[in-house]
């Protein structure tokens, strides 16, 4: 599930004699370029970032397209170390003492349905700024980005999609990912990040259920807001709280009366108090919304997968653990 990484070695874990162009002339360093001081240089390192100085060395880049060539396959703890290993060997340098400034945390689901109409039910959440771009979807705040998109498609227009007999990979891949800088690391673990505890169990559990808890929170819309009975539309309140949810659809009614406010003519001290009040209306009615209208089958499939991969992961993959290590770990 560890993908992109931004890996920053300080001068206090250099090895001794090290001189930034062992770095940036290595032989698997090409594209390199000189900064004009004198003082370091940039360059590809197997098609990543590389950039290196008398006081630190950085990496940047996929650390599954630097073992696999592309970033559909996933990654398993043991082959994250190896990868950080290679590329402190190759370099020459010891990356596994590099802090972590930025880190992607993503996995590639199986769906019946083209990506896009899952993305397209995907409304909301607290806290984020969401954006639409073409068929990809991202909510945004100052410390973490999630993104959804097609994985395939990218795969497509990257030219990195591999044979689909030597993967058995299915057309439909939706791609859930999370960049956490390095700040919500340290918020979440009460420290900066090392490389080396990229290959932690612990570590990297901890990420698995802050990636599962920030899908959780994502407001989801429902395949029609019009899956109603006039059971549950027996009042005028009721038919007021319906007509929001079905406006909420189309448009993301607490993030759009949120800019109304920011944007307002003239503010007037008791704005905000009439702000306040429409947002409560607007919880209230995807409360509503909850008990009344139907869930999107194509949501209920969304979370299986996410539940069912979790799952396997825990229980059948390389990187599984017995009851004896979740109790060690967790204390559960």
């Amino acid at each position: 599930m560890f993908d992109k990484v931004k890996l920053k070695l300080n001068k206090e874990h250099l090895p001794a004699g090290y001189d930034w162009t062992s770095v940036i002339d290595n032989v698997n360093v090409c594209n390199r370029g000189y900064y004009e001081g004198g003082d370091g240089g940039w360059g590809e390192y197997r098609g990543r970032k590389i950039r290196a100085k008398n006081d630190y060395v950085i990496f940047e880049g996929s650390l599954s397209k630097c073992l696999f060539g592309n970033n559909i396959q996933t990654l398993t703890l043991a082959q994250v170390r190896q990868v950080i290993e290679m590329i402190g060997e190759e370099l020459g340098v010891p990356m596994e003492n590099a802090e972590v400034l930025e880190l992607e945390f993503a996995t590639n689901l199986t769906m019946s349905r083209r990506p896009v109409e899952y993305i397209r039910l995907l409304n909301g959440m607290k806290g984020y700024q969401k954006m639409n771009v073409a068929e990809t979807v991202y909510f945004k705040n100052r410390q973490t980005q999630i993104k959804f998109y097609d994985k395939v498609l990218e795969a497509k227009k990257k030219r990195e999609l591999p044979k689909h007999s030597e993967f058995g990979m299915a057309p439909y891949q939706l791609r859930y990912e999370v960049t956490f800088s390095k700040k919500s690391l340290a918020a979440m673990f009460g420290r900066t990040l090392k490389a080396s505890d990229l290959w932690d169990k612990k570590v990297f559990y901890r990420l698995v259920a802050e990636w599962f808890g920030l899908y959780e929170e994502i407001d989801k819309l429902s395949d029609s807001p019009f899956g109603v009975t006039f059971n549950d539309i027996r009042t005028m309140r009721d038919f007021y709280t319906w007509c929001i949810c079905i406006a909420d659809v189309q448009q993301n009614m607490a993030c759009y009366v949120k800019e109304l406010f920011h944007r307002r003519d003239n503010p007037q001290a008791e704005d905000r108090q009439a702000h306040s009040h429409i947002q409560r209306v607007i919880r209230s009615a995807q409360s509503w919304k909850a008990k009344h209208v139907k869930s999107s089958v194509l949501i209920d499939e969304l979370t299986g997968a996410l539940h069912t991969y979790l799952q396997w992961l825990l229980d059948y993959s390389a990187d599984g653990m017995t009851v004896e290590e979740q109790r060690e770990l967790f204390g559960c």
